[in-house]
């Protein structure tokens, strides 16, 4: 998903809202997984951080990017906006200390298949990822792709970008499993934000479907939706360049870097809980409360790796279709 601001001017948008807690940059961050067209191996942005990577494009894994590097520019992209280091050149990334898996799921075109993007997330998940990003999406889903995605569920974060259609659209597929019985929870889709908080042309918006009975009751699409910086983007790109990229793919990595801070703080949390310190520390916007447009609002890291709710202290006795970055 294309289309894209540095980090610096992204964080403006809402600069007290989207300011990155300094005393978390400096942190050894947790293991993000960066499912896209791979990442440059070589960036400095990444040095020391990249763990093993691999290829798993159905349609072109030569030599040279079987280990995950990037032939097309996009992942290398999404993964500075992750963690590019804090170096003073080009863009630092919302978590800038994280470890980073490059899976190589799309081609050098940025395009691929749902067994490679399953078989990606299987990657992730095997290796240790505490949040997955999936910048990409299809206009359906496959049992296959569902399959990996519930087994990520327990030990990941799993964000995935909304769709570059238009707002009269809903989440594009994986995005639109966030509502899957057995997803619920782990999982949230990003849409993207302009410089004004406004919602980005381009972007998908959650509106009233992809609804599911639950116990808790009735849970949709926008129970899940959170919105991120996603226009003009400056991040990094295949050999050691910067480049400015647009979409929600851009907005994604956002809310995966601001997952990744909560899980430096607290590492003990689950998926499911990191999801729920997002959504609840989200600044909103639109219409008051979790509404068809926005979801919870913009994602805000600043708060959501302060305090929610009234600290406790327990005592004796008593939690193959055409998909395109």
């Amino acid at each position: 998903m294309k289309f894209a601001r540095s980090i610096a001017a992204a964080l403006a948008v809402s600069a007290s809202a989207l300011a990155m807690p300094q005393a978390f940059a400096q942190a050894q961050g947790p293991i993000v997984a960066v499912v896209d067209t791979g990442v440059d191996l070589q960036h400095p942005e990444f040095i020391g951080r990249l763990l093993p990577g691999k290829c798993f494009s159905a349609t072109a894994c030569p030599t040279a990017v079987q280990g995950g590097d990037d032939d097309h520019n996009h992942g290398s992209h999404v993964a500075g906006i992750i963690g590019a280091a804090n170096d003073g050149v080009g863009n630092t990334g919302v978590a800038p200390k994280v470890r980073i898996i490059p899976v190589k799921v799309l081609n050098a075109a940025g395009s691929g298949d749902l067994n490679s993007i399953a078989s990606g997330i299987d990657f992730a998940r095997t290796n240790q990822a505490r949040v997955i990003n999936m910048s990409l999406g299809g206009t359906s889903g496959s049992t296959t792709l569902l399959t990996s995605l519930r087994a990520a569920k327990t030990n990941s974060v799993i964000v995935a970008a909304a769709g570059n259609q238009g707002n009269s659209f809903r989440p594009l597929w994986p995005a639109a499993y966030a509502t899957d019985t057995q997803v619920l929870g782990s999982m949230l889709i990003v849409g993207s934000v302009g410089a004004t908080n406004q919602i980005s042309r381009f972007s998908n918006t959650p509106g009233s479907g992809g609804c599911m009975s639950t116990s808790a009751g009735q849970r949709c699409w926008r129970d899940f939706f959170v919105v991120a910086p996603g226009e003009g983007i400056l991040s990094t790109g295949k050999d050691g360049n910067y480049i400015r990229m647009s979409g929600t793919s851009m907005a994604a990595p956002f809310v995966s870097g601001a997952a990744a801070l909560v899980l430096e703080r607290s590492p003990f949390l689950t998926p499911a809980q990191v999801v729920d310190i997002l959504k609840k520390s989200a600044t909103d916007l639109g219409a008051r409360g979790v509404d068809n447009v926005f979801g919870w609002g913009l994602v805000n890291p600043t708060r959501a790796v302060g305090a929610l709710g009234v600290t406790q202290v327990a005592t004796s006795g008593g939690m193959t279709l055409g998909f395109s970055g």
